[in-house]
């Protein structure tokens, strides 16, 4: 007989952030399209995502570029 496996609370927090965070990709990439120009839209996402790594970053202490 398995034995039964005990979830963290930490592991479901990150599915359940994985989930909002995909399924809400589709969402905005469709309002953009009709909203922004495709240059445009690309160039705010990596901003956004160059904004986070950064952040992240800091946060763990590594020192900024120079």
């Amino acid at each position: 007989m398995p034995q039964s496996v005990r979830v963290s609370p930490l592991l479901i927090g990150a599915f359940l952030a994985l989930y909002l965070i995909w399924g809400s990709t589709y969402l905005v990439i469709r309002i953009g399209v009709e909203s922004w120009p495709p240059l445009m839209m690309a160039g705010v996402r990596f901003l956004i995502a160059g904004c986070l790594m950064y952040g992240f970053l800091r946060y763990r202490g590594v020192p900024a570029p120079t």
